[in-house]
């Protein structure tokens, strides 16, 4: 494994402490804005690194059963993130902020395969 790929799972894992913590901070709300909903903002931008960071971490040689699997991944720690808020005092799971994770890990995946393929591979 080269190091690039260990920082990167290592910056993965961090990504995910730091959306498991801020899932168990009870009945935060964000403030409501006029252009750019914060909660789409957050919710996608967290889970654009966590996937990012994934798939750089899951890739030796590139292959496209890894980003399937950074995928799968992604996405279940996604659901299991909005499954668990619904155990935190004020807090519940919501399907628009599953789907605003979605958004943001579907973005990373697909601009990293775009990069790969059009920037040189490795």
């Amino acid at each position: 494994m080269r190091y690039y790929q260990k920082i990167s799972l290592f910056l993965a894992f961090i990504v995910g402490v730091m959306i498991f913590v801020w899932s168990n901070v009870r009945g935060v709300a964000l403030a409501p804005s006029k252009f750019i909903p914060l909660a789409f903002f957050y919710h996608a931008s967290v889970f654009f690194l966590f996937a990012g960071f994934l798939l750089v971490g899951l890739w030796g040689s590139f292959k496209i059963d890894i980003v399937w699997i950074a995928l799968l991944l992604s996405f279940v720690y996604a659901a299991l993130d909005e499954l668990h808020q619904t155990f935190v005092y004020g807090r519940c799971a919501s399907f628009l902020d599953l789907g605003y994770n979605f958004f943001g890990i579907f973005v990373a995946l697909l601009f990293l395969v775009i990069c790969y393929y059009f920037l040189g591979k490795e």
